[in-house]
């Protein structure tokens, strides 16, 4: 006798597939919804760093101090630590550690300079470069130049691969060691009461 024969068995396969294709279904769902939650905010919150790297845009180049790299560099951090960290692709976070590392360690190399001494133009081209493909990896983040398909992902897996190498190569001739910086400088904005630190030791917690 087949298993097809049997109405009882037949019904419970009918039951149990149907089941299982609800709960793909509801999964998928679930996971298109997050996506479009996610790229929301990810909408909120690139564009506040992306006008921050228009000091080191390619066209035109702007006439940058190292005072203008070290603001830009400490302004980094605290939209990474306050506004955009949590959202960023792995990727384009591989992108914006490579940018801040290498800012971080052109900045150790010329520690001893005057702090309003232009930044040279081939260093400034190394760097602006970096900060551009920064920048492209955020619009991959939000599909906003092109639909992705995998011939398209490969292609952008092998461009990724190369700009890695010469990031670190950037950072290797920069001297590979980072600037450090006092952690008063280092203090982000206080988003939220528990944020502030007391001005008056008075006020502080008692350890």
């Amino acid at each position: 006798m087949s298993i097809w024969d049997n109405p009882a068995l037949v019904g419970a396969i009918g039951v149990a597939f149907g089941g299982a294709t609800a709960y793909i279904q509801g999964a998928l769902a679930a996971r298109a919804k997050t996506g479009e939650e996610l790229r929301e905010r990810r909408l909120e919150a690139y564009p506040p760093i992306w006008r921050k790297t228009s000091t080191l845009s390619r066209y035109p180049a702007a006439e940058v101090t190292l005072a203008d790299l070290k603001a830009l560099h400490l302004a980094f951090r605290s939209w990474y630590f306050t506004t955009g960290g949590l959202f960023l692709s792995e990727r384009s976070r591989d992108r914006y550690g490579e940018l801040q590392e290498l800012l971080g360690a052109y900045l150790y190399l010329h520690r001893e300079d005057d702090p309003t001494r232009r930044v040279d133009t081939d260093d400034y081209e190394g760097i602006a470069e970096t900060c551009s493909v920064f920048r492209t990896a955020m619009t991959e983040d939000l599909a906003t130049r092109r639909q992705r398909s995998l011939v398209w992902a490969l292609g952008r897996w092998r461009w990724h691969r190369a700009k890695r190498r010469e990031a670190r190569e950037r950072i290797k001739a920069a001297g590979g060691t980072f600037l450090s910086c006092p952690v008063e400088e280092l203090r982000l904005p206080a988003a939220y009461p528990h944020d502030a630190t007391p001005s008056d030791s008075s006020e502080r917690p008692k350890l």
